[in-house]
């Protein structure tokens, strides 16, 4: 099991932060080499489902996660979703979408993202395009919240 963990601090409360995470937010944050069709985005409740059709270099692959775990305090939201279908060479993917508060005017967004291939060599050869496409939303959170 491999993780990747990024932090962006941007403007805002966690609850006005997680009313933003939706459909159009994640098609904003996609890297611009893949592209996707969110057929299904239920949100970020226990039971929702994200359904994601993916093509990279005309490759169509199909993603379906479904939030498993989600807490609320007034100084911190979280969800995780796990993949019951993803693209190869993945076979176990969990994301946990944290927003932390640091102070009245900001918070962290946090992406913490456990994923196997079944081989430490293939892990260690697909980080950096995984910790890559997700460093690419680092930027993005930033404009959208920052202003």
């Amino acid at each position: 099991m491999k993780r990747i963990l990024i932090k962006t601090k941007v403007r805002g409360t966690p609850k006005e932060i997680i009313n933003s995470f939706n459909k159009d937010l994640l098609l904003k944050v996609t890297p611009p080499l893949i592209n996707v069709e969110i057929t299904q985005y239920d949100g970020h409740s226990i039971g929702d489902e994200i359904h994601i059709i993916s093509s990279l270099f005309g490759n169509y692959q199909s993603w379906v996660n479904t939030v498993i775990d989600a807490h609320e305090t007034e100084n911190l939201i979280y969800f995780t979703d796990k993949a019951k279908e993803m693209p190869f060479p993945i076979t176990s993917w969990e994301h946990t979408h944290k927003i932390q508060k640091l102070d009245e005017t900001f918070c962290y967004i946090i992406d913490d993202i456990k994923y196997d291939t079944g081989s430490s060599f293939s892990n260690a050869f697909i980080y950096p395009l995984l910790y890559a496409c997700l460093y690419y939303r680092k930027p993005i959170y930033m404009d959208t919240f920052n202003g």
